[in-house]
């Protein structure tokens, strides 16, 4: 079985569906649209950036044509397409042969509303003509059967698997977690806070800074903001000058090895998510797994589905303060354990990858099966 996948080759989330598909015994061909390069630890078994060729509108346009040819040549028993964009639309409405379309999240919440005229007819149009849909949230799943009532018997939730061999509860002594708060300047027995996410507007990093200033005065307690590749400059800027001068909020600047991650959540003992938007953030379930507590918004649809299963604390930011962080820490102590096994349970990666090939056995016949000769392997490169 084979596919070309098209996306940001520089996203984990990316990243993360091809090991999904390549586990499900798929061979997957990469068509990068990330800005930049994908990290060294992405070892994708063959790439093809198009990131050189859409700085002009020619350029996108040569890159359009090449992708159809691509596809041709390539012979796909399908293809799959990651993030809802009109350029990604009009792929889908062109091919013939199958497509898998997977929403994140914001194209569907945010840029489907937003959309106007023929971007927005592109990408209704697309829902109705993809064989099959993936999303990780009951919110993402209603807004596309609304745009699209045909989409919605093709559409299945499938998570972003956690690998739960990997994360996990850590060693009752934490060793990896205090060397990184040694590294980092925090004290081995403060409560430590992490804000995980990108720092940009919809994850709210600034009003989180703000708000653990105002409300969270235990001088126990501590806020470590990851600053991750590819934010905002001028964004991470107006975080930083929020937090100027307390001595109790810490950034972590630097990349992050996939190693690293467990450890990164070793040393903290609860995450903050309140974004303006938001699916199910993977972020989240690796934290579950980890043993760490959540700290989330009340008015994000998928985190009321993830309430149900795992024990969080979900409030409104504006009631961040010490009495809602002891709350927390007090119900991290009790199910930490269960939570970890709720992931393993509900939210694994083996999970997901089974679902993607339940998917794709339904919607493509094996090989053997057809008798469909092959197309030549293309060679890896920008200009394919």
């Amino acid at each position: 079985m084979k596919t070309v996948l098209f996306g940001d080759h520089s996203s984990p989330h990316v990243h993360r569906w091809v090991e999904f598909l390549e586990a499900a015994g798929t061979e997957v061909v990469v068509i990068g649209y990330g800005e930049g390069q994908a990290p060294d630890n992405y070892a994708y078994r063959r790439l093809i950036s198009r990131s050189a060729m859409v700085g002009s509108s020619w350029g996108k346009f040569r890159s359009f044509i090449a992708d159809l040819f691509l596809i041709r040549k390539e012979n796909p028993d399908f293809v799959c397409v990651h993030f809802l964009t009109a350029r990604y639309a009009l792929l889908t409405l062109l091919l013939f042969r199958p497509c898998i379309l997977t929403c994140w999240g914001s194209d569907i919440l945010v840029d489907l509303p937003a959309s106007r005229g023929l971007g927005f007819a592109l990408r209704r149009a697309a829902l109705a003509r993809a064989a099959r849909i993936t999303c990780d949230s009951d919110e993402v799943f209603r807004a596309i059967a609304s745009a699209s009532p045909a989409a919605a018997g093709k559409t299945q939730l499938i998570f972003w698997g956690i690998d739960t061999r990997f994360f996990r509860p850590p060693e009752p002594e934490r060793r990896a977690g205090l060397v990184l708060r040694e590294a980092l300047g925090i004290p081995a027995d403060a409560a430590l806070l992490l804000s995980n996410r990108l720092a940009a507007p919809n994850y709210r990093i600034k009003e989180i800074i703000e708000r653990f200033v105002a409300g969270v005065r235990d001088e126990g307690t501590h806020l470590l903001v990851r600053l991750q590749p590819g934010a905002d400059h001028g964004y991470v800027r107006s975080c930083k000058a929020v937090g100027a001068g307390n001595e109790r909020i810490h950034y972590l600047e630097r990349p992050l090895a996939d190693a690293e991650m467990p450890a990164l959540y070793a040393a903290c003992d609860m995450v903050l998510h309140f974004p303006r938007s938001d699916a199910t953030p993977v972020s989240m379930l690796e934290a579950l797994a980890s043993g760490c507590a959540v700290l989330c918004s009340d008015s994000m649809d998928a985190y009321r589905v993830l309430a149900d299963d795992y024990r969080i604390t979900r409030l409104p930011l504006e009631s961040l303060d010490d009495a809602a962080v002891g709350a927390a820490l007090a119900l991290r102590s009790r199910y930490a354990a269960p939570n970890a096994r709720a992931v393993r349970r509900l939210h694994s990666r083996e999970k997901t990858v089974g679902e993607l090939r339940s998917m794709i056995e339904g919607l493509v016949p094996r090989p053997a099966e057809r008798g469909r000769p092959r197309g030549r392997p293309g060679r890896q490169g920008s200009d394919a």
